[in-house]
């Protein structure tokens, strides 16, 4: 017994490594590092936008296993009318439907809030604001036109994180 035992160790030694080599491959292709912030799309109707970047922080894991991190700042969203993207959708009978719009990223934030801003362009410091309510990943655009303001963050994992704003200018005729 201890004979075959001996004569099969050649056999199964490489064979164990080899599972435990793939293992360990599969758990580290399975880490998903974003270097930066993900890109928003917002849906609504037959509409699809990509939303503008704005001032963000991002921290993540560079390939050297060290922490890395990038701060940018950008212009007010209402200082951006002819660099923001828009979204026009008719107003329906349905309250609940009328204006819907959804945020969709490559990866979920933990936290998404959103503002909507009166177009006061050029004028920020005179626009007024106001809180969207925002129910998972979708919300209402209000009635007429407005600069909407998101603020996403990531805050659950380790190998990135960090708080980004978004904007675009939401009509709802």
């Amino acid at each position: 017994m201890k004979k075959i035992g001996i004569l099969a160790m050649p056999l199964i030694l490489p064979i164990a490594m080899t599972a435990c080599g793939k293992a360990e491959e599969e758990t580290a292709q399975n880490i998903k590092i974003l270097t930066e912030p993900p890109a928003l799309t917002v849906s609504g109707g037959d509409e699809s936008i990509t939303a503008m970047r704005g001032t963000y922080g991002w921290n993540y894991i560079n390939d050297k296993n060290q922490s890395t991190g990038v701060q940018a700042d950008s212009i007010h969203p209402l200082d951006a009318e002819n660099e923001i993207p828009s979204i026009t959708l008719q107003k329906s009978d349905d309250p609940e439907e009328s204006g819907l719009v959804s945020l969709e990223w490559e990866e979920m934030p933990t936290e998404i809030d959103v503002t909507a801003w009166e177009t006061k362009w050029g004028d920020p410091q005179h626009a007024e604001s106001w809180g969207v309510l925002i129910d998972g990943n979708e919300f209402n655009l209000k009635e007429g036109d407005y600069v909407y303001e998101i603020k996403a963050a990531w805050g659950n994992k380790t190998e990135y994180n960090g708080t980004v704003y978004y904007s675009f200018y939401g009509i709802l005729e």
